[in-house]
């Protein structure tokens, strides 16, 4: 049988701060390359859409 890591989180939750615990996993999808690649695809939409408004001007 696979050892699911998220039971082994919920085993060790009595030991370990909870925003650890959180951690483990946020981590894991973090270094998704899905994850990576609509980080950076977002990023650049928001950057060209930022580019093609001319800032407003305040007196």
């Amino acid at each position: 049988m696979i050892p699911i890591p998220y039971l082994t989180i919920v085993e060790r939750a009595e030991d370990e701060d909870p925003l650890v615990l959180l951690g483990e996993p946020l981590h894991h999808v973090m270094r998704s390359p899905l994850f990576i690649i609509l980080t950076v695809a977002g990023l650049a939409h928001l950057t060209a859409k930022a580019h093609r408004h001319e800032p407003s001007v305040r007196p």
